[in-house]
């Protein structure tokens, strides 16, 4: 997932272990809760000093918190939890793959309410927690997944190749 959207999830996931709701974190951090709930969605570029107010109201440093953004896939997040969070951030309609391999291959999420995953992380994921080799992942997702993307209806998912 992108460095924003990694950013979004780590707020969502520190606000809810203090058990906090959205908009009295908001208030906490002098954030409006429409900005707060953008920035949790990881549809907002935010200021230094945004950041700064939100580390400050979690009690941690901007490097701290920066950290845990940058360092967190959320590739433990489960299906179900990635589900609640697509809900709670109204992207209720969007299909996921039913894989947890595929989480951390997850890089956002498109306009028109797609999750977008990255070809060659998914590829990585295969091999790393199936066991395949480089073919077997690839001939996996050609013809296990991308096969199937277009019974998944309006708002399947999107994979994403790199180009070289």
């Amino acid at each position: 997932m992108s460095l924003k959207t990694n950013f979004g999830i780590t707020v969502r996931i520190l606000r809810k272990e203090q058990g906090v709701s959205q908009e009295q974190f908001a208030v906490r951090a002098g954030i409006d809760r429409r900005y707060m709930s953008d920035i949790e969605t990881g549809k907002r570029n935010i200021s230094f000093d945004i950041i700064e107010r939100i580390a400050k109201g979690f009690g941690l440093s901007v490097s701290e918190l920066m950290l845990r953004a940058e360092q967190s896939d959320h590739s433990a997040l489960s299906l179900k939890e990635l589900k609640e969070w697509l809900c709670e951030n109204f992207h209720e309609d969007t299909a996921v793959l039913e894989s947890e391999d595929f989480i951390p291959a997850i890089i956002g999420i498109s306009e028109d309410e797609r999750l977008v995953y990255s070809h060659e992380l998914m590829v990585k994921q295969l091999m790393r927690n199936q066991g395949m080799d480089y073919e077997e992942a690839v001939d996996y997702i050609s013809y296990d997944i991308i096969r199937m993307l277009p019974y998944a209806g309006e708002y399947a998912p999107i994979i994403m190749y790199n180009i070289e």
